[in-house]
């Protein structure tokens, strides 16, 4: 070393140790200890073990969070059955679990009783299991009658303890904090999700809503997750196919690719979530696009239809969800049948009945779009 290069490193560390009476005092970072944290290079290499394959990509490792998101009645739920079924059984519809023999806790923080059993119920179908028989390798907690969030938390910390699960599923994150808003409550309890994870290595999968109108999960407990999660999924509903999409879009590793299915009736309607291959994709769109529109049913004149009278059209039915009518709307537009004009009319798509719909004197500005 170069007597300038020792002159240089004097002088710096006679710098640092009279700043160190000085620089930023208050914050008391003079006695902390970095013993612990400081990392030892000599180890040898940790191996990681991640959960889940999909189509040759692994995701969710063991150690880390994974954030499931969606709007309500967008194949959450369901997306944790598959998870939980693949976990359990070791492969479901191509999804396969790499841990051997996986033990899952299922934490269901808002639904009535007779929807909680359901729920098992379509898991124990999934996997094969008798109903109605103990699983040692399937636990689920109900805690929509516990009123205090710090109180549903204990009792997660309290069932992760006792039945020390590969991967935990956290149905309602957002009960687990008494304000999703706040800063600090939502930051602690993230780290707390995190050390839990680290502590018994396992993966815990924490579901939250989106926000109304938005891609971003609900308040501060949504932008923590974000951050410090290893992947993120979206679920969404295609209602012209009425066939869910889980959409990966946060990764450390590889991007997974979309994962779509349909939700299948049975005999005890407890509904089974079905992967669909990218040509069963395709066969449910061009069957929906091949379908006769309700809307074509209705006495398509030269004056057109505004929103609000094709939802009265639409009511006897059985179209009376927003939702639903606008997907028959689309579907119609989709095919060229009808069209939008300006004044927010739907017209037929016949140069026969076309007409200057800007000099409409009827023109309905209520409609939603």
């Amino acid at each position: 070393m170069s007597e300038q290069h020792i002159d240089i490193l004097d002088e710096r560390e006679q710098k640092e140790d009279a700043a160190l009476e000085t620089f930023q005092k208050e914050l008391k970072w003079q006695d902390e200890s970095i013993d612990d944290c400081i990392f030892d290079v000599t180890k040898p290499d940790i191996p990681v073990s991640y959960t889940y394959d999909w189509r040759g990509v692994i995701f969710s490792p063991l150690g880390g969070l994974t954030g499931l998101n969606g709007r309500p009645g967008n194949g959450k739920t369901m997306t944790f059955s598959m998870m939980i079924a693949a976990a359990l059984r070791g492969e479901y519809c191509g999804l396969r679990c790499l841990i051997d023999n996986a033990t899952c806790l299922y934490v269901d923080t808002e639904m009535e009783v007779v929807n909680h059993q359901r729920t098992v119920r379509r898991i124990y179908d999934m996997v094969g299991w008798p109903q109605m028989v103990k699983q040692e390798r399937f636990n689920s907690i109900m805690l929509r009658e516990v009123n205090d969030a710090s109180a549903r938390w204990r009792k997660v910390l309290k069932a992760i303890w006792q039945y020390k699960p590969n991967m935990v599923f956290l149905d309602g994150m957002i009960d687990i904090v008494n304000d999703f808003n706040d800063n600090k409550e939502c930051q602690e309890r993230i780290y707390q999700c995190m050390a839990v994870a680290s502590h018994y290595n396992i993966s815990v999968w924490c579901l939250l809503h989106l926000n109304p109108g938005s891609e971003k999960a609900v308040g501060h407990l949504g932008s923590f997750l974000e951050r410090k999660a290893t992947d993120i999924f979206v679920t969404s509903k295609d209602e012209d196919t009425q066939t869910m999409k889980v959409k990966h879009v946060k990764q450390r590793l590889k991007k997974v690719e979309d994962v779509h299915f349909r939700v299948e009736d049975d005999e005890r309607h407890y509904g089974h979530p079905v992967i669909l291959g990218e040509a069963e994709v395709q066969e449910a769109i061009e069957e929906r696009l091949s379908e006769e529109p309700l809307v074509m049913k209705m006495d398509w004149g030269p004056k057109g239809f505004s929103f609000s009278e094709i939802a009265e059209f639409m009511k006897p039915q059985g179209i009376k969800g927003v939702k639903k009518i606008y997907a028959e709307i689309n579907l119609a537009l989709k095919n060229g049948l009808i069209r939008q004009e300006p004044n927010k009319r739907y017209y037929l798509n016949n140069p026969q009945t076309n007409q200057d719909t800007q000099m409409s004197l009827d023109e309905d500005n209520s409609a939603p779009f």
